[in-house]
Parts: C-alpha cells; structure tokens; sequence
C-alpha cells in the first residue's frame, strides 16, 4: 500500500513539474493549469476549500517585472 502512495505522489510532483506548466509562473496557463489540477486533487482527497466563499482559488495581483542580480549571486 506504501509503495502505491509513493507511486502516486510521484506521478502527482512529475505532473506539477513538467515542461509543459511553464514554470507555473504567476499569469500563465502553466499556473492555471496547476491551480485547478491542485483544487480538483485537493478536493479528491477530502480537504475543504478555505477560500472567499467556500472557494478554491483566490484571485491575486501580482506585480511583474525584472530581478537584476549580481552576476555572483546564486538562487
């Protein structure tokens, strides 16, 4: 049953992960795509939304733009 479960998350992380999610960067159908793969997973295993009214997903803002770095910086 452990191996199953381990097996799944797998799957799960590789999904969320992909190529093909754009980097999830906030704005993209990368993003949208993972929000609602992750309400609808969320909601398969029983957790409760906790959202303005009873909702998945909160609309956000967010500002974008560039980071310049030093050269020498890591991430």
């Amino acid at each position: 049953a452990d191996r199953v479960r381990v097996d799944a998350l797998m799957r799960d992380v590789a999904w969320l992960a992909a190529d093909d999610r754009d980097g999830r960067r906030a704005g993209t159908a990368g993003e949208r795509e993972a929000a609602e793969w992750l309400a609808r997973r969320f909601a398969e295993l029983g957790v409760r939304p906790g959202g303005t009214d009873g909702a998945w997903l909160e609309p956000f803002t967010f500002p974008a733009g560039s980071l310049a770095l030093n050269p020498e910086a890591a991430m």
